[in-house]
């Protein structure tokens, strides 16, 4: 299959911001976006508002596991590895690009043996991924074991980061400094444990 389980024009406003109360949840999704690899999830929510993407176990994907934009989205208690292997600048989890996805919260996953493949991806492989102007997310208590980078925060504000455990080789996170008159991030133990 090309594309997993992908929600677009699910009924949700992005404008009144009405939640569509869908739920993915007690999901297997392997080996899908092979044809298109760039740019496609295993599961995707498109300018989605209050879904719910839960309990799924994602692997063996060349890009992202899920793509959530959108508002007041939950994603927890997923299972994921082996993605983001053949694709650079990818991640486990990405949301971006807009400053109105605002509510949306990461929690309880668990990301873990993803590969930096140098020969196919020369660029960076994420946990979790807040790209381009993204704001107002919450990410806590997930872990993270062997994945080249925890997290990456490209931009955006009102991130909260907390209570994460990020193990066993990974770089904790990477903050770069685009759009710098409008980040203001918020930090909160992050906690290192070494091998």
């Amino acid at each position: 299959a090309d594309m997993g389980i992908y929600l677009l024009n699910d009924g949700s406003e992005l404008q009144t911001l009405i939640h569509s109360n869908n739920y993915i949840d007690n999901c297997i999704v392997t080996d899908v976006c092979r044809q298109r690899k760039s740019g496609v999830a295993a599961i995707g929510l498109g300018n989605s508002v209050g879904n719910v993407v839960s309990h799924n176990k994602i692997y063996d994907t060349p890009f992202f596991a899920i793509i959530a934009m959108g508002n007041d989205n939950i994603v927890e208690y997923n299972d994921i590895s082996n993605v983001a292997n053949e694709v650079a600048d990818s991640a486990a989890i990405y949301s971006g690009q807009r400053f109105s996805d605002q509510g949306n919260i990461y929690r309880y996953n668990y990301i873990h043996d993803i590969k930096q493949h140098s020969a196919k991806t020369n660029g960076s492989v994420v946990g979790i991924y807040i790209d381009d102007m993204d704001s107002g997310a919450t990410i806590y208590s997930n872990i993270i074991n062997r994945v080249p980078t925890g997290f990456l925060l490209g931009g955006g504000k009102n991130v909260t980061l907390k209570n994460n455990i990020i193990m066993k080789g990974t770089k904790p996170k990477n903050v770069p400094f685009r759009f710098k008159t409008i980040i203001f991030f918020n930090f909160i133990s992050i906690i290192k444990i070494k091998a």
